[in-house]
C-alpha cells in the first residue's frame, strides 16, 4: 500500500509544478484514478472502504487527505454537496 501513496503524493508535485490547464486536467483524473484503486486496495485487503474522500491541496504543495465513513446512500448529490460545504466552512 506504501506504494500507492507514494504515487499520490508523486503525482501531487507533478500538479503543483504544472500550471498548464491541460496537464494540470491530465494530474487531477491520474490522481482521481489513484484514489480509486487505493480504495479498491482496500476491499481486497478486507479493510473497511471509506463512502467519501475529500483532498485539499496547499499552495505549498502540503496536503491533508481525510477519509469519511459515514453511511450516504440516503442523500442525494445535492445533500452531500451542502453537507461537504458546511463540514469545511464553504459558502
Amino acid at each position: 500500500m506504501e506504494t500507492i501513496y507514494q504515487k499520490i503524493a508523486d503525482q501531487i508535485q507533478k500538479m503543483i509544478h504544472s500550471v498548464d490547464p491541460d496537464e494540470f486536467l491530465l494530474q487531477k483524473r491520474r490522481l482521481r484514478r489513484t484514489v480509486l484503486a487505493l480504495q479498491q486496495l482496500f476491499g481486497e485487503e478486507k479493510m473497511e472502504t471509506w463512502t467519501n474522500f475529500t483532498f485539499i491541496l496547499n499552495h505549498d504543495g502540503m496536503f491533508q487527505a481525510e477519509y469519511g465513513y459515514e453511511d450516504l446512500t440516503e442523500l442525494d448529490p445535492g445533500e452531500k454537496r451542502e453537507a461537504w460545504k458546511a463540514k469545511y466552512g464553504i459558502e
